[in-house]
């Protein structure tokens, strides 16, 4: 694979540099959508487990009234 590169870069080196730099901020970007993607999904599961508190309360209360 290395040798490829060194042909690719001999032949064409600022080509290998932007290819090189755009494959890098795809990773990067691949690591931040996934972590934004665990962020929100931790989000609504706690808001829905607040949801369902509060109905379970307001439910509780209603039912001594």
């Amino acid at each position: 694979m290395m040798f490829f590169v060194i042909v690719a870069y001999d032949i064409w080196p600022a080509a290998v540099l932007v290819l090189g730099i755009i494959v890098v901020i795809l990773t990067v970007l691949q690591f931040l959508i996934y972590a934004v993607h665990l962020l929100t999904a931790h989000i609504t599961r706690g808001f829905l487990h607040a949801v369902d508190t509060a109905h379970a309360v307001m439910s509780t209360a209603a039912e001594h009234v």
